[in-house]
């Protein structure tokens, strides 16, 4: 073995056992190197700056008041919006106006008489006019449709009789019907529209056909299914 390298490790042997024993060997030195080392850092907390006090808050002032308008003298009547036109009432299928039920009635002792002339739009006046007693051939009905009974009058359910005056002109058609008398005015109108209607041979005097005057006739009214 080379004795330069022995010699290396001796050295290097004595020099690591002399770093770690030197605390031994020399006391004083080691206890006096914490005495050199520096002071550890104080943290010291830094006060706060002082605020100003806000200055309090200044109310605004309030705005002076406003004068008040002069009072007008409000008009009497307010002008309309719209003019004042009535609408007209449009029934339909679904909307119809209800009646209240006609009166009981009266019996025969209590029949109504309200003559109603001019009931046909054709003229009254007519030439060659007879009586009913006067003819030599009475005037016989050829159309008879037979009367309605009034929806208004389905409630009641009732029955009546409508007694109607008129005359029959040359032709055979009915002219200026009227009511005699009936036992409730609720069937009048529908007597009066259906005897318009009806369709006559005419009354013959001396062979020619002449007007009758004079003539009574009673429509009868009963309820459908009685």
């Amino acid at each position: 073995m080379r004795i330069d390298l022995i010699i290396g490790i001796l050295l290097a042997t004595g020099i690591h056992a002399f770093v770690a024993y030197a605390h031994i060997l020399f006391p004083g030195r080691q206890a006096a190197a914490p005495a050199d080392s520096a002071p550890p850092p104080v943290i010291a907390l830094a006060p706060l700056p002082q605020l100003d006090p806000e200055p309090p808050e200044q109310e605004e002032a309030a705005p002076p008041p406003e004068e008040a308008a002069p009072e007008t003298a409000a008009p009497d009547l307010a002008p309309p919006m719209q003019a004042d036109v009535p609408a007209p009432a449009i029934q339909t299928a679904f909307q119809q106006t209800l009646q209240p039920p006609p009166p009981p009635s009266l019996g025969a002792a209590a029949a109504i008489t309200i003559p109603r002339a001019g009931f046909s739009a054709k003229p009254v006046s007519l030439r060659n006019v007879f009586d009913f007693s006067q003819l030599d051939e009475k005037p016989a009905k050829t159309f008879f449709p037979q009367p309605q009974y009034p929806y208004e009058m389905r409630r009641s359910r009732l029955s009546g009789t409508v007694t109607l005056g008129f005359s029959i002109d040359e032709s055979g058609a009915v002219i200026s019907p009227f009511v005699v008398r009936s036992t409730n005015a609720g069937f009048e109108t529908e007597a009066l529209r259906t005897i318009s209607r009806w369709k006559f041979r005419p009354g013959k005097k001396s062979g020619k056909p002449v007007a009758t005057r004079r003539v009574l006739i009673d429509v009868e009214f009963s309820f459908p299914g009685d």
